[in-house]
């Protein structure tokens, strides 16, 4: 098996985990990732680049309030603690999904506001 063969297999099995999790009802996923207490229009959430990361990275911590990012995130499928958030745990809202009355954030020194 090659790179290449093996890199496909890695993200269809995130892709197919991603889909399991939204079998609950309405939609929702059946996890117990904590809500977001603020809103999130706008943020990006994505490899290509992640606001939420602003406030709640391991580097950042620019908000005191804000949770760090569980270790988790971090831990390759072998257990194996990265230096970055695994590419599957990369899009924060596709777990974690702001609460009914979120309101946006207050601006932060050095951190997102809306």
């Amino acid at each position: 098996m090659n790179a290449t063969h093996s890199s496909r297999l890695v993200f269809i099995g995130a892709a197919l985990m991603a889909l399991t999790a939204f079998a609950g009802a309405g939609g929702e996923p059946a996890s117990s990732a904590p809500p977001v207490p603020h809103t999130v229009d706008g943020y990006k959430t994505g490899a290509t680049g992640n606001d939420c990361l602003t406030c709640h990275g391991a580097a950042a911590q620019a908000a005191p309030a804000a949770r760090e990012i569980s270790d988790d995130h971090y831990l390759h499928r072998d257990g194996v603690r990265l230096d970055r958030i695994l590419a599957t745990r990369v899009n924060c809202t596709q777990c974690h999904r702001p609460t009914a009355d979120a309101k946006p954030l207050p601006a932060a020194p050095g951190g997102r506001h809306d």
